[in-house]
């Protein structure tokens, strides 16, 4: 079933370590950063799925491909009895499995396209580079510009964008657009605590929503933690 994704970037930049020396920086094929896709409507069993990607030193590091219940908010791969039914019906894999599957691959190909289809689960498959090839209009770096310079003056910008934790490509590019650089001691545990705030905002927007349960001054929360992010966001972005 085609789905219709409803995009969701998050704007906080993920800030990684310095590529190897031998790399070349301009061969990165994506932006730093924490992007994320999800359907804009639960399926007809009561699932929305939804993809994270974490992109590190201009390459995809860490994928989180799953579904959340319409009914309680809890996912599809931790579901044991969803797991029952397709091992039941003689299904070759299972949600926990084919995902993980699935966000291997990616990691390992850095594309989309490339990855195989998992046998059981084609439609888990075509809905995953689905969205990937949505996510990745905003994350592919598509225009490649090359300079010279001195070898010396190269190895004080590679130095300069490792102090900073960034590519040397990221580095300069903030640099020619006039941005201050900021680095961010505990960023990433940081990032992943708000990032688990915002999950467990979703889940109760689900069960006030089917009206299993009550909360109070949700909205409120769901603003303030966008305030503290685009507050995040502007320190780290030099503003």
């Amino acid at each position: 079933m085609k789905k219709t994704l409803a995009i969701a970037i998050a704007m906080l930049a993920v800030m990684g370590t310095m590529a190897s020396c031998g790399g070349n920086a301009d061969n990165e094929a994506y932006k730093d950063g924490s992007y994320r896709a999800e359907a804009k409507d639960f399926d007809d069993h009561g699932w929305k799925e939804y993809i994270n990607v974490t992109v590190k030193d201009g390459k995809i590091s860490e994928v989180e491909f799953d579904a959340l219940s319409q009914e309680d908010g809890h996912k599809k791969t931790e579901d044991q009895e969803y797991k029952d039914a397709y091992t039941g019906a003689g299904f070759e894999t299972y949600p926990a499995d084919y995902t993980e599957k699935l966000e291997k691959s990616l990691v390992e190909k850095q594309d989309a396209s490339k990855v195989d289809t998992v046998a059981g689960a084609t439609n888990s498959t075509n809905s995953f580079k689905q969205m990937m090839k949505e996510l990745e209009k905003n994350m592919k770096k598509d225009i490649k510009f090359s300079t010279r310079m001195a070898s010396t003056d190269r190895e004080k910008i590679k130095a300069l964008a490792a102090k900073a934790h960034m590519s040397m490509s990221d580095y300069v590019t903030a640099c020619c657009l006039g941005k201050r650089i900021v680095v961010i001691d505990g960023q990433k545990e940081l990032l992943r605590q708000l990032k688990g705030i915002g999950s467990n905002i979703n889940r109760l927007t689900v069960l006030a929503n089917m009206g299993k349960v009550q909360v109070i001054g949700l909205d409120k929360a769901a603003q303030e933690l966008s305030e503290v992010s685009a507050a995040l966001r502007a320190v780290m972005e030099g503003r």
